[in-house]
């Protein structure tokens, strides 16, 4: 058996939330991947979706952590960058700005 992936994606918009169903679906029928968590750059109302609604954890992309003044911020995990250091694949579903 292989071993488990631990998967993270930047972005939580139409992409990233398939992406993130979809890789949520496939750990619990095969086992095989898991997604540590989502980093996204600013506090919007996808982020309280992927915290609050979905259960994933939240970590943030930027120079500086937006959820701090906001009522998720003790749902955030940390930044991008520890995220990353965890996975063995990233998925970048963040728009180009």
């Amino acid at each position: 058996m292989m071993d488990k992936k631990n998967i993270g994606v930047v972005g939580y918009g139409v992409l990233g939330a398939r992406l993130c169903d979809a890789i949520t679906l496939r750990e619990q029928k095969y086992g095989d991947v898991h997604l540590l968590g989502v980093a996204k750059p600013s506090f919007d109302y996808k982020a309280r979706i992927a915290a609050e609604v979905k259960g994933f954890p939240l970590f943030y992309a930027g120079e500086k952590n937006n959820f701090a003044g906001t009522d998720l911020k003790d749902k955030v995990n940390g930044r991008f960058v520890d995220l990353a250091s965890q996975c063995d694949l990233v998925f970048d579903c963040a728009t180009a700005k």
